[in-house]
């Protein structure tokens, strides 16, 4: 896929029962607790098949995203075959070492033999430190915040929604609570148009939930390309309602970052993290944030304001400033941090 060789591996036989990574693993084991059983499968397979492509393909450098449970493949791996790892943090799963046996114990070994870490926020950052008690430089230097990036969006508008979602489909993007809060001004607004793009495990039932609230929404499944830069260009103003569920929660959306690329007006909960962004006091003056998604009627006040009133449809200044984040720019900042690491 885009000159990138992907290799797929089976951890659970026959392979129709596989049942626990995608759309992710928490949701599907909240889902279906029966599942957890299939998780030292998946690890040990995922073990067996990189051993085999490292020897194999002469590998010297494993990229880990998300610490578990890949981080402990890659620590594995480095173990044997004295191959250097990396790792990426993108949200919480650092939380799930606590609810293990010796997790932190095992956690603290991973992170302290990592070539470079990245985490998407300050906020994980700061976590990861605790772990690893890193208090002096050398440890601080392995470790930088950096987003993931994004390909900027640079469509024309074409409005046809008055808001739209795009996200995973799953409890802490807090879509029904949008719904909840747009139904209460439905009577106002009866011409409303909504889309929602994306897959997940609670799109059945936010499907319901919107017709039985009444709301005209039009769910377009996973868009990406050319679709997803369509779809952006047809909704006024987007939403990040999201919400923390338990030990599953944000790090950083990646199509915040995206829409707010286009200039486009913008909704969105301090759980999505938008503030840990190092640019945040330069557009923050160009973002609605909801200090809490489950109050409805503050959330409805906020819809009914993006409804009323002129917001700018294609923000040059915050389309400016966003660039930082295009892949293009981002990517030389991931290469300078591991060039800086203390090993190099």
């Amino acid at each position: 896929i885009d000159n990138i060789l992907i290799r797929r591996y089976s951890y659970f036989f026959p392979s129709c029962l596989q049942r626990l990574a995608y759309p992710a693993i928490l949701p599907n084991i909240k889902k279906n607790p029966i599942l957890i059983l299939q998780i030292p499968f998946l690890i040990c397979f995922q073990f067996i098949s990189t051993l085999r492509l490292c020897k194999k393909y002469q590998i010297n450098l494993i990229y880990a995203h998300w610490i578990m449970p890949q981080g402990i493949i890659a620590f594995a791996i480095h173990h044997f075959l004295k191959i250097p790892y990396v790792l990426q943090n993108h949200s919480s799963d650092l939380k799930i070492f606590s609810k293990i046996p010796f997790g932190q114990k095992l956690a603290r070994k991973i992170l302290k033999n990592a070539e470079h870490i990245f985490t998407v926020n300050s906020q994980l950052k700061k976590e990861a430190l605790k772990i690893i008690n890193g208090k002096d430089e050398y440890l601080q230097n392995k470790l930088t915040v950096l987003p993931m990036g994004i390909t900027l969006q640079n469509s024309t508008n074409n409005l046809v929604y008055d808001f739209g979602i795009i996200a995973r489909l799953s409890k802490k993007k807090g879509v029904d609570l949008f719904f909840k809060a747009a139904s209460e001004i439905k009577e106002l607004f009866p011409n409303m148009k909504i889309v929602i793009a994306g897959e997940g495990e609670e799109g059945k039932n936010l499907k319901s939930l919107a017709r039985t609230l009444g709301l005209n929404v039009d769910f377009k499944g996973f868009v990406t390309g050319r679709e997803k830069s369509d779809l952006i260009s047809q909704a006024k103003t987007f939403l990040f309602p999201s919400i923390t569920t338990g030990s599953d929660r944000e790090g950083l959306p990646v199509a915040l970052l995206e829409i707010l690329s286009a200039g486009k007006s913008i909704i969105a909960s301090k759980d999505t993290n938008i503030k840990l962004l190092p640019e945040w006091d330069k557009i923050r003056h160009h973002i609605t944030i909801l200090n809490d998604p489950s109050d409805i009627k503050d959330f409805s006040k906020c819809l009914r304001k993006h409804l009323t009133e002129n917001f700018d449809v294609q923000n040059k200044e915050v389309m400016a400033i966003i660039k930082r984040y295009n892949w293009d720019c981002l990517i030389q900042e991931y290469f300078h941090a591991l060039a800086l690491s203390p090993d190099r």
